[in-house]
């Protein structure tokens, strides 16, 4: 629940600054494209020195009178955008180009003539807080409808009668995972496309923060796009994974068996599966003033899981088996059967049944399982 609100706070709060960056994007857009050509007279120019707590930036300021329908107005304003520069040499580059005293031309709104512009160009920052502040909005959105949770620690499973089997569940089925892969691509990627379109239409010349936000930005709403076609063909490729394990909880010296089984959406050949329990510590670390959460894995047992030498048809089932003697390779179990949602105390333990099926002109199934090991 806790997250959930935490994602309620963050959407607001990153979705009023997104509208802030919106609309900078769109007047500087009306600016460059609307406001007309104007002769001025430069009175002063300087550079302005603002000193922050771990840097300093110049900020160039140049003040200039024009005339509209025989009215005098005056300006200070350089770009659409306030832009500040990291060395007093870029500052100074900008006044140098109106000496004082001497004509130049400047930018007047055809609707408002005190709003006046000396340089007419796109500046990349806030194509950038549109694009960061949006991005974290959907970090937020989704952490409200739930897709950010964590599955829970502790076993998912169903015993399966007097088998000695238990079926085990994944922390999520295909279905929601492709369904939250579809909303993070359309959330994402096309605000994210749109944008990157019409700073690359508008922009040119492009400075350095121009060319960073084509070049970071359009690569990462790519990399999302192709996550989630992945997501979605493998969920039309093969349905979940049926996962069998005997004994429960997992006896060290003892055989485990594994039995896997998906229903064949499409033909698909299956070129090798893999199987493999992976004991894994969950620590939280005090490092000088800082606490440090995460993982790391303590040890692992392999599974010879078989693998169909034939294409299973659409409609048809694949299926492994895999069995091996459960070793000493890592701590027992901390939160076990019964116990998702307990807040244990640190460090401690769990295993997870790492499942894998290499497909030949598919995306590769991968999932994870919880199971316990005494």
């Amino acid at each position: 629940m806790a997250i959930r609100i935490w994602g309620v706070v963050l959407a607001v709060g990153m979705g009023l600054l997104t509208v802030v960056s919106v609309y900078w994007v769109w007047e500087q857009d009306r600016v460059v494209r609307t406001f007309v050509a104007t002769p001025v007279v430069v009175d002063s120019a300087f550079v302005e020195v603002h000193h922050g707590r771990k840097s300093t930036s110049y900020a160039p300021k140049v003040h200039y009178t024009y005339e509209v329908e025989g009215k005098r107005h005056e300006s200070w304003t350089v770009y659409p955008i306030s832009t500040d520069f990291s060395s007093r040499s870029g500052a100074r580059w900008v006044i140098d180009q109106y000496p004082v005293g001497k004509a130049a031309t400047a930018y007047v709104d055809p609707w408002d003539a005190d709003n006046a512009v000396l340089i007419r160009e796109y500046a990349s920052p806030p194509y950038w807080g549109a694009v960061v502040f949006w991005w974290l909005t959907m970090v937020g959105l989704m952490m409200a409808a739930g897709a950010m949770s964590s599955p829970g620690y502790g076993m998912r499973g169903v015993a399966l009668g007097g088998s000695g089997f238990w079926l085990i569940l994944p922390g999520k089925n295909l279905r929601r995972k492709k369904w939250e892969s579809v909303a993070w691509t359309v959330g994402l990627v096309i605000p994210t496309v749109l944008l990157d379109v019409h700073y690359g239409m508008r922009g040119w010349p492009f400075g350095v923060g121009g060319w960073a936000l084509l070049i970071v930005t359009a690569p990462a709403a790519g990399l999302v796009a192709v996550m989630g076609v992945r997501r979605w063909s493998m969920a039309r490729t093969m349905s979940d994974a049926r996962v069998q394990v005997s004994p429960v909880p997992v006896v060290r010296g003892e055989a485990l068996i594994v039995q896997v089984e998906w229903d064949a959406l499409k033909r698909v050949r299956v070129e090798g599966i893999t199987g493999k329990l992976v004991c894994v510590e969950h620590y939280r670390e005090q490092r000088g003033n800082k606490t440090y959460y995460g993982s790391r894995v303590k040890g692992e047992q392999g599974l010879g899981m078989d693998c169909p030498k034939e294409p299973v048809e659409c409609g048809g089932i694949v299926q492994s088996r895999g069995e091996a003697v459960m070793g000493a390779t890592g701590p027992a179990t901390t939160v076990g059967l019964g116990e998702r949602g307990k807040k244990p105390g640190y460090p401690f333990y769990t295993w997870e049944l790492r499942v894998e099926a290499k497909l030949a002109g598919a995306v590769d199934y991968e999932e994870k399982f919880f199971v316990d090991v005494g």
